[in-house]
């Protein structure tokens, strides 16, 4: 860590799994190599999801980071899209926040810099994109601290389009029990969640509002057999969306 005051327990230190719904949801691991807080490594065997950020984490409060993301969240208005989020600031720290795009989800570039103190991180943050590109514009938060961390937010989809959706996905994949299906809507509307299993036989329908941004629609897949399924996201005008996803 360089020096910085946020690593100082190493026996505290594990391996977070983010589940795709601003939530943390297991941890694991034990510190294999490294006699100091500046370099070392931690594994956590066993592990068979890869499709969502790992990150370190610590099982008590003597890892204390310098700042924490609460939420990222974005909406689209007119020909705006507008972005909010919430970062928790500690230990006298400053952020710097950079807002970034992409269109295709993969080479992302800046659009604006934020620099906050403690005080500052006490307020939300909101940002405007006056020029969205056309189609899906993926936005996500580098934040780098004072001494040079840099981590990343989850990233949200917004659609610049006059009708439809776009970007469905799930997570995780495979799905142990609930999943989290993101939907990036142009326009308030609804839309019918049909899945089927392998052989085309209807397992569920679920009738759900969508808003014109960003939408996470909790699906709960408990009392599903393990096996391979398919999605499909019905919207008004006869679009659809279909993605297959594994129940374990």
């Amino acid at each position: 860590n360089g020096g910085a005051l946020y690593i100082n327990n190493l026996s505290k230190l594990v391996i977070a799994h983010f589940n795709g719904s601003n939530q943390w949801d297991n941890y694991g691991g034990s510190f294999n190599t490294g006699s100091g807080f500046a370099a070392g490594s931690i594994t956590w065997a066993g592990v068979n999801n890869f499709n969502v950020p790992f990150s370190l984490g610590s099982t008590d409060t003597s890892n204390p980071l310098p700042f924490t993301l609460n939420y990222f969240t974005g909406f689209k208005q007119g020909n705006a899209n507008h972005l909010h989020w919430k970062i928790e600031c500690t230990n006298g720290f400053a952020v710097k926040m950079l807002v970034e795009r992409s269109v295709a989800g993969r080479k992302f570039d800046a659009l604006t810099t934020i620099t906050a103190d403690t005080l500052r991180c006490l307020q939300p943050f909101d940002f405007t994109d006056n020029n969205p590109l056309p189609g899906i514009n993926y936005y996500r938060l580098k934040m780098t601290d004072a001494n040079g961390k840099t981590t990343y937010s989850t990233t949200i989809a917004l659609l610049n389009k006059a009708s439809g959706f776009d970007s469905i996905n799930i997570y995780p994949n495979p799905v142990r029990s609930n999943a989290i299906l993101h939907v990036a809507a142009a326009q308030k509307t609804k839309m019918e969640i049909v899945i089927t299993d392998i052989s085309g036989r209807l397992v569920q329908k679920i009738n759900c509002n969508l808003i014109a941004g960003n939408n996470q629609i909790i699906l709960n897949l408990v009392n599903f057999a393990a096996g391979s399924y398919q999605l499909i996201g019905y919207a008004a005008g006869g679009v659809s969306k279909t993605i297959r996803f594994v129940k374990q």
